[in-house]
């Protein structure tokens, strides 16, 4: 950062990674909605069952985002966050509120009546919402970068 820089040289290299990041999210591999929606499904599942086994589904869960985020970010060289740019952020939002929902009746069927069934149930279909959202989230998020001056 030594080196004198005008502002429009500064501009000019704000655009410039603006565009190697939307060029970067125009596709990504099959293992990354296999493993989102894989993740968010056990996630939701989970809490049916017993303490142990709700807790284990719980941190697997969590060990598959993670390696996510971790690969991808190898992959690319950059992570985005889910709740980042502002429209885009909405799309997050209403995902996180659904699965908050489904978490609580997989809970609820499961350990409240005895449905056990329903939380493996509900896992599957927050899986292929998480899948379904994260393409929303993708095209909405490169709309809104697309856009930035």
């Amino acid at each position: 950062m030594t080196e004198d820089r005008t502002p429009q040289q500064a501009l000019d290299d704000i655009r410039q990674a603006r565009q190697q990041v939307f060029n970067r999210m125009q596709s990504w591999p099959w293992w990354y909605d296999a493993g989102y929606g894989a993740a968010c499904g056990i996630m939701v599942a989970g809490p049916a069952f017993s303490t142990p086994i709700s807790l284990l589904c719980t941190a697997v869960g969590l060990v598959i985002l993670g390696v996510i985020v971790r690969k991808w970010t190898d992959l690319t060289g950059v992570w985005v966050n889910g709740y980042k740019p502002r429209r885009a952020r909405w799309v997050a939002f209403g995902l996180a509120a659904v699965f908050v929902a489904m978490v609580l009746t997989s809970l609820y069927l499961g350990r409240q009546l005895g449905l056990v069934w329903a939380g493996p149930l509900l896992g599957l279909a927050a899986g292929v919402l998480a899948v379904v959202c994260s393409r929303i989230w993708t095209r909405v998020y490169l709309a809104e970068t697309r856009e930035l001056p």
